[in-house]
């Protein structure tokens, strides 16, 4: 059998566990996206708030970071050198955010510099040098973009695909998902550029919309959302085990009529940053659904 990691995955209907091949609700409900931990704690993006689930004792206890910068559109989270980065997309903005404190910085990263959706900022990575990049599109052609440490805007790569989420940045190569092309785009150092079509058909073959990956070993796993008659609505999703060459090892379909928005691996995940997961996470297990 393949060996498939254990996951976390934030979809529309709420946390999903995959834990040892099976599927579970986790009793975190409702609309979730960002996905990332410290040494200590959980932190979930929900809506505009900021949740933070941990083991206190013997008891799993839930509650909020007193963040109040949100504008309904948080997207992907991701911890690094002690403090919580979060894609605020309903601000074109990345918050730069305490977790014990809630004490935040707002940048600016894409020269908008209003309240408003334009760019569509929603992912994160950072490079091996401190650089950060972001993924950016306008429901429609994307863009990354590089910082330095002081938020200074470096570069960025065009053409990289339509309504791109997600992306990974690795011996000077860049990879980013593009979502409604259900493709992934590797664009080496010298400007190069692979293109490595999603063969969702594994596991569903409506599903079209790729959103959400992990790096596990030397393995990926993608998922995609299903797309139904009414425009836009997602309903249904699957996931792809796919090895370093961009082929299917695997594939699952979601237990539930769930649209996927990020997952993470709960081991060694080399596109978030490879910290152990703070807590057995069997405790979070409510409800098995497959």
């Amino acid at each position: 059998m393949p060996a498939w990691p254990d996951l976390l995955l934030a979809t529309d209907l709420g946390l999903l566990l995959r834990l040892d091949g099976r599927f579970y609700t986790t009793g975190d409900e409702g609309q979730h996206y960002g996905i990332t931990w410290d040494d200590r704690a959980l932190y979930l993006g929900a809506g505009a708030r900021l949740r933070r689930v941990a083991v206190e004792g013997d008891v799993l206890v839930r509650g909020d970071v007193p963040y109040a910068n949100g504008a309904g559109k948080l997207h992907q989270i991701l911890f690094h050198a002690g403090r919580l980065l979060v894609a605020n997309t309903g601000k074109n903005r990345v918050d730069v955010v305490d977790p014990a404190s809630g004490a935040t910085t707002s940048h600016d990263c894409n020269g908008v510099g209003e309240e408003r959706d334009v760019h569509h900022l929603n992912s994160l990575a950072f490079g091996a040098d401190g650089s950060l990049w972001t993924c950016n599109h306008n429901r429609g052609p994307s863009f990354v973009d590089r910082f330095d440490a002081a938020f200074r805007h470096r570069a960025r790569v065009e053409g990289v695909g339509v309504c791109n989420h997600n992306l990974f940045v690795e011996d000077g190569r860049l990879l980013t998902l593009s979502s409604s092309l259900g493709r992934v785009t590797v664009v080496d150092a010298d400007g190069g550029r692979q293109e490595h079509p999603l063969d969702f058909a594994r596991a569903d073959p409506a599903c079209r919309f790729a959103r959400g990956w992990a790096h596990a070993g030397g393995d990926w796993v993608v998922a995609g959302s299903r797309l139904s008659d009414q425009a836009s609505t997602r309903c249904g999703g699957a996931l792809l085990l796919l090895d370093a060459e961009w082929d299917v090892v695997d594939a699952v379909r979601l237990p539930v009529a769930a649209q996927v928005y990020e997952l993470r691996a709960l081991g060694a995940d080399r596109a978030h940053h490879d910290r152990p997961f703070p807590f057995d996470p069997g405790r979070l297990a409510a409800t098995a659904i497959s």
